[in-house]
């Protein structure tokens, strides 16, 4: 005995021990597998046991059925009807076929109600976006954004404008001139009616036309 050792003293081993839940085949009690392979296993061993009749699990296998719910339940068939009150697969059956009776017949004797409902929305619906009565009053009227240009003195851009012509605008925008700025940019009209074309320019501002210049030969 070493030293320091008493006798009576006992030795255990102070780690735990690797242990993993398995559960029991129903056609050979002997094979022992985790959760996660049992239903592969079961379709294998069920296979073999019932493919020979000299198999020592064959009759044991004759006797076992499998749950209509759930295919990892092989349970005896003496054991079945006790196994339906309790599984889980089946219960849920059960609720969704209670679920799904009630709806019909809730449809079946209430058909008059639900049509009431479908016409009230349907009626509201209708008077909710009645367009016609919210447009009547309304003094709708063309929008000119260039009208707003010339009342805020706003910058724009003179597209279709030659160089002189925008000049004029800009000083036409520096006086407060918006009477004759507002005839160069919506154009004025001549005694018939017609426009012109042309917009309306101050004394002493003259429009210069565009000049080509063209290719000087030597």
């Amino acid at each position: 005995m070493p030293r320091g050792v008493n006798s009576t003293q006992t030795f255990h081993n102070t780690v735990t021990e690797f242990t993993e839940e398995l559960v029991a085949c129903p056609y050979n009690m002997a094979h022992q597998l985790r959760p996660a392979r049992l239903v592969r296993h079961l379709v294998i061993c069920r296979r073999e046991s019932l493919s020979c009749t000299t198999n020592p699990a064959y009759k044991r296998a004759l006797a076992i059925r499998i749950c209509s719910y759930n295919s990892s339940h092989h349970i005896h068939r003496a054991d079945m009807e006790h196994h339906l009150t309790l599984c889980s697969g089946a219960m849920q059956f059960r609720q969704e076929q209670e679920h799904m009776l009630k709806n019909s017949e809730v449809r079946e004797q209430k058909p008059e109600i639900v049509k009431k409902k479908i016409a009230v929305t349907a009626a509201a619906d209708s008077d909710d976006e009645d367009w016609d009565k919210e447009m009547e009053g309304l003094n709708l009227g063309t929008y000119n954004p260039m009208e707003k240009v010339v009342q805020e003195n706003l910058l724009f851009n003179a597209k279709g404008m030659n160089k002189s012509g925008r000049q004029n605008i800009r000083s036409m925008q520096r006086l407060g001139d918006k009477e004759g700025l507002s005839q160069v940019v919506n154009g004025h009209k001549n005694e018939k009616g017609s426009s012109s074309g042309a917009g309306y320019l101050p004394v002493g501002m003259s429009e210069c036309p565009v000049k080509k210049k063209g290719n000087k030969k030597k």
